[in-house]
């Protein structure tokens, strides 16, 4: 996909009533050439049938593979009310997959707050540090259970 192409997929995907920070971040990724991937939804499927969605940091444990990703979100989903049996995690293609969980836009817009520090020696140890605190179950957006909102 063309960076032009990029630019306009990310308007068109996330709400630009966001604060600076994220609009940085997007003009930068699309100035780069990456895809959307520094903040990332994964989906838990519950034996239940239903899904839970998260919201966390992308391209920590691993820039490509998602799966370092898709254990960790699993290892730790079960202190979370999710109201059902966790059965497996996967990495949702896009944010707007996870659109329907109640706290999706509360946790999109806190998320989005944060600045990511893009300079070589900052980032590595930005890094390092939200991998420590996503290893012990920190910076894990649990979005909500759907079904608690509806009457």
């Amino acid at each position: 996909m063309q960076t032009d192409a990029k630019f306009i997929y990310l308007l068109y995907t996330i709400p630009i009533f966001f604060s600076p920070s994220l609009s940085d971040l997007v003009l930068l990724i699309c100035r780069k050439g990456k895809t959307l991937e520094d903040i990332v939804a994964v989906a838990i499927e519950l034996k239940e049938g239903t899904r839970r969605f998260f919201l966390t940091w992308g391209r920590i444990q691993d820039s490509v593979d998602p799966e370092p990703l898709e254990q960790l979100v699993f290892a730790h989903c079960t202190s979370f009310g999710l109201d059902g049996t966790p059965v497996k995690a996967r990495l949702c293609g896009t944010l707007q997959e996870a659109r329907s969980g109640p706290y999706f836009y509360e946790y999109l817009f806190m998320i989005g707050q944060q600045k990511i520090p893009f300079r070589k020696k900052t980032y590595w140890k930005w890094r390092k540090k939200m991998n420590k605190q996503m290893q012990e179950g920190k910076e894990l957006y649990y979005l909500g259970n759907p079904e608690r909102f509806t009457s």
